[in-house]
């Protein structure tokens, strides 16, 4: 009755009377024959993460949880989720629910940590979200998204989804921006100053605007610049891949700590590169 954390890698068949655990605080299920979950009765949940295989898959969790912090959910059929009664939830991730979506997580204001994976989502409301610093989307349907009332974001992921357009303007903190394999067109970073890591490769980006003096990695390949304005970031960038653009000028010459430099396939006419290069 004392037992606090509970994991089973795989159940073959029905899940442990719950009720003998009320002081759970952490559960893990890697699968098993059972389609349902009520998460309810145990009141003092503050971690649950389920991953579905061998064929058998849940469909249905009832989640009324206002200790639980982290929730992730990976492969399930679950149709709807529902999470207004985990308030306190911080972190969450739900990857590979084909079946699922949408999600709301208006009622979670407390959340730090979004990561949602191979879903089939197009569009996530996060106005209530302000305290967000982590969000990742990889391979979902989004074509824009909103994030003017996050300015706590430090990192920024969203991957192979249709992205046309973003403004990142109120987003200050970041410090890591992914945003390969979307349709940009173009991108103002005029605002994100703090940036560290920048990949946006796989674009059909026309205009890129930096302005943050702590860079130290740019990836903008495969995409359609002509010409790309470096004065406004600092000189401790170590890595620059413009591969496969359309520029014919660039001056690097202020950036004497770059050590892995691709502008392969470009129209170059002129490359001004600093003396003591570590090429």
């Amino acid at each position: 009755p004392n037992l606090e954390s509970l994991s089973l890698p795989w159940n073959p068949s029905q899940l442990p009377n719950f009720h003998q655990v009320p002081k759970l605080k952490s559960l893990h299920l890697g699968g098993g024959r059972y389609t349902s979950l009520d998460l309810s009765i145990l009141p003092l949940l503050e971690e649950f993460y389920v991953q579905e295989r061998y064929g058998y898959t849940i469909n249905n969790l009832n989640i009324n949880n206002p200790m639980l912090k982290k929730l992730y959910i990976y492969s399930t059929n679950i149709v709807n989720l529902n999470l207004i009664n985990a308030p306190n939830l911080e972190e969450l991730t739900v990857s590979q629910n084909e079946q699922l979506v949408g999600l709301n997580v208006d009622n979670n204001i407390k959340l730090k940590k979004i990561s949602l994976n191979q879903n089939n989502f197009s569009s996530i409301n996060l106005n209530n979200n302000r305290e967000l610093e982590d969000l990742a989307i990889y391979e979902n349907n989004f074509n824009t998204i909103d994030l003017r009332n996050n300015n706590k974001l430090k990192s920024l992921q969203i991957i192979k989804n249709n992205i046309s357009t973003i403004n990142l303007e109120n987003n200050p903190n970041l410090t890591y921006l992914h945003l390969s394999q979307n349709n940009l067109t173009s991108l103002d970073l005029h605002n994100n100053n703090l940036l560290r890591q920048l990949d946006v490769k796989n674009n059909n980006l026309e205009s890129l605007i930096l302005n943050a003096q702590n860079l130290t990695s740019i990836n903008a390949s495969n995409n359609k610049l002509s010409s790309l304005n470096l004065n406004n970031i600092g000189g401790i960038v170590g890595n620059i891949n413009l591969k496969n653009n359309k520029l014919t000028s660039l001056d690097l010459r202020n950036f004497s700590q770059v050590y892995d430099l691709d502008v392969s396939d470009n129209l170059l006419k002129e490359l001004y590169l600093p003396n003591n290069i570590y090429l």
